[in-house]
């Protein structure tokens, strides 16, 4: 299991607010005057922002480059129409009957009937977390049977997997970062456009600004196609997260990775079988959620616990701390 000693120091830089841009902005009156403003807006998205909408990640929405110009932060009128939409969308998406804001992670004993067949799959879960305290979020699609494809319960599956990772971070970080398996990709996978479509809306609509990087990999032809298929749909700063692995994902991986959080089937040593197994004549996978839970919530506990030790000595808030994508 990984430690928090093994999830410290790394060579990568910060990625900071746009040059030249005024970085006293924005400042907590500024933050608190979009949150009165979002409420104005819609009065029953308090829970929202008393839970997972904290100041920390309204900060990361409001510093981001501007969509026309790199060099510029959003402006306050972008990032409160950004985030009216995320909420609208949560509206639409009934995401508080799935997945009620003031949730104990630590409590949830058992996942909703609505995504049961979906998640049993074991193509979506969380383990462990980077260097920088960031939980990972695995993706596995190659263990989905998409020659019948159920695009609501997989919705379903993804929203509930992210409110659940969102609560499952440590203090003073608002990101998560995406590590994708691309091996024996088929041409059936690349046809899925509603899918493609699905995981866009949900991901930079629904929770934008919470994807630290996605890495995704190994690299093959079909990997390539895909990521040219989608490329121009995606705003420039999302395009600068995305890495592709190359054939041996290990020393990518080690950058932002202790070596014990590899998985096996990338070539490293952790096993996630106690999470994703097959059993019976046909190898029907299932998914042990309560491991992946419990698993979680222990390193969790002990980061939380350094954290505030941390805070003492008056070290940097892991906030702070954004990869710098080297191909940007």
């Amino acid at each position: 299991m990984q430690t928090l000693e093994r999830a410290g120091g790394s060579e990568h830089k910060t990625l900071l607010p746009p040059k030249g841009c005024d970085t006293s902005y924005p400042t907590p009156d500024d933050v608190e005057r979009l949150k009165e403003e979002l409420l104005k807006k819609h009065p029953d998205c308090k829970a929202v922002i008393d839970t997972t909408w904290t100041t920390g990640y309204i900060r990361i929405v409001m510093t981001r480059a501007s969509k026309e110009d790199s060099n510029v932060m959003r402006s306050f009128d972008y990032s409160l129409k950004k985030l009216s939409e995320a909420y609208q969308l949560r509206s639409e998406f009934e995401v508080e009957k799935l997945f009620p804001s003031h949730t104990d992670i630590s409590e949830l004993s058992e996942v909703p009937e609505s995504i049961k067949d979906a998640i049993d799959s074991g193509s979506l879960y969380w383990r462990d977390y980077d260097i920088y305290g960031r939980p990972i979020l695995w993706v596995r699609n190659n263990l989905k049977d998409f020659r019948d494809l159920d695009i609501e319960a997989e919705k379903l599956l993804h929203i509930w997997m992210l409110e659940w990772g969102i609560r499952s971070m440590p203090p003073g970080v608002h990101q998560f970062v995406i590590v994708a398996d691309a091996r024996e990709m088929t041409m059936r996978q690349l046809m899925q456009l509603s899918f493609v479509k699905m995981l866009m809306k949900v991901f930079m609509k629904l929770y934008p600004d919470r994807i630290s990087h996605l890495y995704s990999g190994p690299v093959s032809m079909l990997l390539r196609k895909l990521y040219s298929l989608t490329k121009p749909l995606l705003p420039r700063n999302v395009q600068g997260k995305i890495r592709l692995l190359p054939s041996d994902p290990v020393p990518t991986l080690q950058e932002f990775l202790s070596e014990d959080v590899i998985p096996m089937f990338f070539g490293g040593t952790s096993p996630h079988t106690d999470l994703v197994s097959t059993e019976g004549k046909d190898m029907a996978t299932s998914f042990n959620f309560t491991q992946m839970r419990d698993y979680q919530i222990d390193i969790l506990s002990g980061m939380s616990s350094a954290f505030h030790r941390d805070q003492s000595k008056g070290l940097r808030a892991l906030s702070d701390l954004q990869i710098e994508d080297e191909n940007a």
